[in-house]
């Protein structure tokens, strides 16, 4: 009996110590396009396809000449990434934005969806087209507030020109997945890069062209637990009662070891 369980401690241990093998990720964006928008006043946004993987979402009155506010999204090509089963990859350029943040009148946006779709490989194998999705926010302030909603006085830093807008980004649990080993993986954005320096938020210059880089990573979504095979058929009663035991033992080992001083 002992003897059986040590053995099945040792699988466990095994399985449980198995070390995680590194595979390199890579995705060719073959769509990049925004979807639905809403306005202030409940309306919908414009939306224009520049061509397969760029795309422009705009909205407001012109206040100066006939230009509107608007996003430009371009997808970006990439270098694959190495990914290591359980862990998070480095982050990556996804696609390339850019806010026209243009004097307008209401309407002006407040949400919109940007979808990217493209062929994931793992390890230079196809494993299927996924789609990817990322919720923008978009806080449309007055110009003429001082101080500003953001970045302090008017008339100075970022507020140069006039108060400047906030855009934020928020990864959709909606987005398509992947597996690599046991682990479920998605492509995750929640950063800009702006201008060298990475950034949560993206506060933009009124009356100017802002560029932007909006950083992914490939990020756990969930694991599947790893379950010992069981050989011989179905279990007999004593053998469910040893496979128990065995999992009891290695969870007071656990706790034990949690507990030993250093």
């Amino acid at each position: 009996m002992m003897k059986s369980i040590g053995c099945l401690l040792a699988v466990l241990a095994g399985t449980m110590a198995a070390p995680a093998a590194a595979v390199s990720f890579s995705f060719l964006a073959t769509e990049a396009k925004w979807l639905g928008g809403t306005l202030n006043n409940g309306g919908a946004p414009t939306i224009d396809t520049i061509n397969a993987t760029t795309s422009q979402v705009s909205w407001g009155r012109p206040a100066v000449g006939n230009q509107r506010s608007s996003y430009l999204v371009s997808a970006n090509v990439f270098d694959p990434v190495d990914v290591t089963e359980g862990s998070p990859s480095a982050e990556f350029v996804f696609a390339n934005f850019t806010h026209n943040n243009f004097p307008i009148f209401a309407p002006w946006l407040t949400t919109v969806q940007l979808s990217i779709k493209g062929d994931v490989r793992i390890d230079n194998v196809l494993v299927g087209t996924k789609t990817f999705l990322i919720d923008f926010y978009h806080h449309e302030t007055h110009n003429n507030l001082n101080p500003c909603n953001y970045g302090g006085a008017n008339a100075q830093g970022i507020n140069i020109n006039g108060c400047a807008d906030r855009v934020i980004n928020v990864f959709n649990s909606g987005s398509d997945n992947f597996l690599v080993g046991n682990t479920i993986y998605s492509i995750e954005t929640h950063e800009f890069r702006i201008g060298g320096f990475d950034a949560p938020v993206f506060d933009t210059v009124e009356r100017q062209v802002n560029n932007a880089q909006l950083l992914g990573r490939v990020n756990i979504v969930a694991q599947i637990p790893i379950i010992p095979p069981i050989f011989g058929g179905v279990p007999e009663p004593a053998s469910w009662a040893m496979l128990i035991a065995g999992f009891g033992l290695v969870g007071a080992v656990q706790r034990r070891r949690r507990t030993l001083p250093a």
